[in-house]
């Protein structure tokens, strides 16, 4: 019941509550229900993004695939290119869940709707490995890591 009233007032631009939202999300003697984390994430992605991605970049570390899959998710509701180092460092994640949502925040944020797996599980979707390796070329390059006149991607994007 806490929980929730904490969203709802997240929802109105509380911020008073951040401190008790921060409990819930973070403090291992505070367990909270996962599907309780991803409502706090939610109206977390509501709040301007100076507030918003810090938390919710957090919330990508936690314990529960399930808030994780919650945070990648809400980070492309924010709307912020902020947001994109955190979801190409989860891009790792052990949960192919956390990994699916990862990419279709990726997809969104950076209008690449293309680069976004069909399906959630690499087995079933032969898109997957290309997806992941078009993600991470995208990070090496945003990280200066790969030259900007290194068009494998945009590339691959046109062949396919």
């Amino acid at each position: 019941m806490k929980t929730s009233l904490l969203g709802d007032l997240l929802l109105w631009k509380d911020l008073s509550v951040l401190p008790f939202v921060e409990d819930d999300l973070f403090r291992p003697s505070q367990p909270t229900e996962g599907y309780l984390k991803s409502h706090l994430l939610s109206a977390i992605s509501n709040l301007d993004a100076q507030i918003s991605v810090p938390l919710l970049s957090r919330a990508l570390k936690l314990p529960e695939a399930d808030a994780r899959v919650g945070a990648a998710r809400f980070l492309a509701y924010t709307k912020s290119e902020t947001a994109l180092d955190s979801l190409l460092s989860a891009l790792d994640d052990p949960d192919r869940s956390v990994q699916f949502a990862v990419m279709q925040s990726l997809g969104n944020l950076t209008e690449q709707h293309y680069w976004r797996p069909h399906t959630d599980t690499a087995e079933s979707d032969p898109f997957w490995t290309a997806c992941i390796v078009h993600w991470r070329e995208f990070g090496a390059q945003r990280n200066g890591n790969m030259p900007r006149s290194d068009k494998r991607c945009s590339e691959t994007s046109r062949n396919h």
